[in-house]
């Protein structure tokens, strides 16, 4: 049986069983505490709640819920709180300003969508280098951009299935790099 896109949206029996997988991986890519995982559940909030998916909107709040357990975590075990704090505030203010910036000045969403994703794998492609890469996020991210890829596509979504396409694009181009570069920074003329 092959499983294309047309395959795919026929098999719309397939929607709960890939609902409930896609939220397991989710949540265990936030419960991980990921930084990068706070503003997309933030973004999932909103676009959950614009298009009246109460599952994405689930998702992400409970994705919210694990990043603010971790922030008073580290909170009540740092000695010095000023600096974590001042961090805290600054970050919360990026992601309002972000999501008053979509609200109230982008006109077309897919003006956002189209831009996601693809700065880390630039600049690996860049320095010729994979220094620093996390291996379990990258392959966190890339089992939950599939996930994602698969609900949106069986949903009919575009503005869930189209980041993910860009998400599963770029893991597997940092997947290459890791291939080719193999994790070492690239090497520096000496004197």
């Amino acid at each position: 049986m092959e499983l294309g896109l047309d395959t795919l949206r026929e098999n719309m029996e397939l929607l709960p069983a890939v609902e409930v997988i896609t939220q397991i991986v989710t949540y265990a890519m936030l419960a991980s505490g990921i930084p990068p995982c706070w503003h997309i559940a933030v973004a999932g909030i909103f676009y959950g709640i614009l298009v009246s998916n109460t599952s994405l909107r689930n998702i992400n709040i409970i994705g919210v819920g694990f990043n603010l357990a971790y922030i008073v975590a580290f909170l009540a075990v740092c000695r010095s709180k000023s600096t974590p704090l001042i961090q805290i505030f600054t970050g919360a203010a990026v992601v309002f300003i972000f999501f008053w910036y979509l609200s109230h000045i982008v006109i077309e969403r897919s003006a956002v969508i189209n831009n996601l994703g693809m700065f880390l794998f630039m600049d690996c492609i860049r320095e010729q280098s994979t220094e620093g890469m996390s291996l379990s996020m990258l392959y966190g991210g890339l089992l939950c951009s599939s996930t994602w890829l698969v609900y949106g596509m069986l949903l009919k979504d575009f503005y869930i299935y189209a980041p993910n396409i860009i998400g599963v694009s770029t893991s597997m181009g940092k997947l290459i790099a890791l291939l080719v570069y193999g994790g070492k920074k690239k090497d520096q003329k000496t004197k």
